[in-house]
């Protein structure tokens, strides 16, 4: 108990974890995800502690809610040997997992909610968060909340993130999702908001509206799919080695979700493209399983809440009007044209080619002892690059690395 409890307070300065617990203490209070997720003295200092717990251990420690996944050098015939010792494992058929959709974590009176919070640490944040009730991880082949994460996290022309940053409203956007226990989703987009986009939350939040009207009711671009599913295909065809412990507790936590010929290969690759169910996607991304949370110390005179184990101060009320506003509006393309929102333009720079040129190979090249060192390919009075043939991996792969050299009493006349 004493070693969860300093554990537990190593975490409270972490703004992470603080925020994380206060959207658990935040759902239905009957939902199984209304808990604390890590435990300390005054949790679990509680009697018969024990026996609850080898109960606990006893109920649900059984074979078929489990998977194995070993990384070895040892041979397959060698490997089968040794998972021997796991027929130890008990099976109790009794054991099942929760109806954890019995009460929903999410209703109508915790959805539709504006949260302020403080954090520990100086930054200015506003999160999206569209609360999916029939998202189980099944629709896996397809990856339809993928393809929507990976539009509206996009950071290039046409994106929602350039149209904020030319008007110095935030400095980086992203966007994901996560499945819980296979019974709901919860997609968001986090952006990090200058001290202008602090005062002007109404403004971004319209751009947030209208770049997500603008993927709804337009036709989803087949063509970006193919592009992603490209790169995704040659990310896994050639990706390096990943450490051991980390990569079998993923293979582990995928025999539950996906077929025993996808475990590898997971969410890592877009296998067919169903429009119909990437438009759904879009479309879930509407107010009626909307939260929003501004996160700053701006607000932390307003903000008289606070959670119960991390003591996170926070505010809430029912999310502004102007939201409904921007929502209930009739679709105009104007609006997207105005901000030039569009699908991602055509990347030209995706590549179909991976045969690897070795200059040893090259007759042309007469003094192969050249491929040693890096060559200057390219100088003028104030730049020069270099660039070195990586013939050891033979990988296809480039890595781009820049110094910039600064004449720092020009830039900070004041160092003198």
């Amino acid at each position: 108990m004493k070693a969860v409890d300093s554990e537990h307070k190593k975490n409270l300065p972490n703004d992470e974890w603080r925020i994380q617990q206060l959207l658990r203490s935040e759902t239905n209070p009957l939902s199984y995800f209304n808990n604390f997720s890590t435990g300390k003295l005054e949790t679990l200092n509680k009697p018969e502690i024990r026996d609850k717990l080898l109960d606990f251990y006893k109920k649900h420690y059984s074979s078929h809610l489990m998977g194995l996944a070993i990384v070895s050098n040892l041979s397959i015939e060698e490997l089968e040997e040794q998972t021997k010792i796991f027929e130890t494992v008990p099976l109790n058929d009794s054991s099942s997992l929760p109806n954890f959709m019995e009460n929903r974590p999410y209703n109508k009176d915790n959805l539709n909610i504006l949260y302020k919070i403080v954090p520990i640490k100086n930054t200015d944040k506003l999160w999206f968060k569209w609360y999916l009730e029939d998202v189980d991880g099944s629709n896996y082949k397809s990856e339809p909340l993928k393809y929507v994460s990976s539009v509206l996290g996009h950071e290039g022309p046409n994106s929602l993130l350039s149209s904020l940053m030319k008007d110095d409203l935030a400095s980086s956007l992203s966007t994901g999702y996560d499945i819980y226990a296979k019974s709901y989703g919860i997609f968001t987009m986090k952006i990090t908001l200058t001290k202008k986009g602090l005062s002007q939350i109404e403004e971004v939040t319209k751009r947030v509206i209208y770049k997500i009207k603008q993927l709804q009711n337009e036709k989803i671009s087949e063509r970006y799919f193919e592009e992603v599913q490209t790169m995704s295909q040659a990310r896994f065809d050639y990706k390096e080695k990943q450490q051991p412990a980390g990569y079998v507790r993923m293979l582990a936590s995928r025999f539950f979700n996906y077929e025993p010929e996808d475990i590898l290969t997971g969410t890592e690759l877009y296998d067919k493209f169903d429009e119909k169910l990437i438009k759904k996607s879009f479309q879930d991304l509407n107010l009626n399983n909307l939260n929003m949370y501004i996160i700053s110390q701006e607000y932390k005179d307003e903000c008289i809440l606070k959670e119960v184990h991390y003591e996170t101060k926070f505010v809430k009320d029912q999310l502004p009007n102007y939201v409904n506003k921007y929502y209930s509006e009739e679709y105009n393309d104007t609006q997207a044209k105005f901000y030039n929102f569009d699908y991602p333009p055509i990347n030209n720079y995706i590549p179909t080619n991976f045969n690897i040129l070795s200059r040893s190979e090259d007759k042309s090249k007469e003094n192969n002892n050249e491929n040693k060192y890096p060559t200057a390919i390219f100088k003028n009075e104030s730049n020069v690059i270099w660039h070195k043939l990586d013939e050891t991996f033979k990988l296809p792969y480039a890595i781009v690395g820049v110094q910039i050299y600064f004449n720092l009493l020009e830039l900070f006349p004041y160092c003198k």
